[in-house]
């Protein structure tokens, strides 16, 4: 991406921990208000019930509707129940 102009150096985290800053990063939007914080969990874990919000668009909805591919690698277990 830096040869076509693209070189990303400095950013910030949305969140101290990994699942409502993850959330951030897949949306654009603070935790607070893609649904992904609360003051009883800040973490999914394995027996967590629920994910990110149905509702919530991502940002990889929003690149395919202009014909970009996406994939996400890695920890991503924002919807790992149906």
């Amino acid at each position: 991406m830096a040869d076509e102009g693209q070189k990303w150096t400095q950013f910030y985290a949305a969140a101290r921990v990994c699942t409502p800053s993850r959330a951030a990063l897949m949306t654009g939007r603070y935790p607070i208000r893609n649904g992904m914080t609360s003051g009883k969990r800040a973490v999914l874990f394995p027996d967590s019930g629920g994910g990110l919000p149905p509702e919530e668009v991502t940002l990889a909805e929003l690149l395919k509707q202009k014909d970009y591919s996406t994939g996400a690698f890695g920890k991503w277990h924002l919807e790992h129940l149906p």
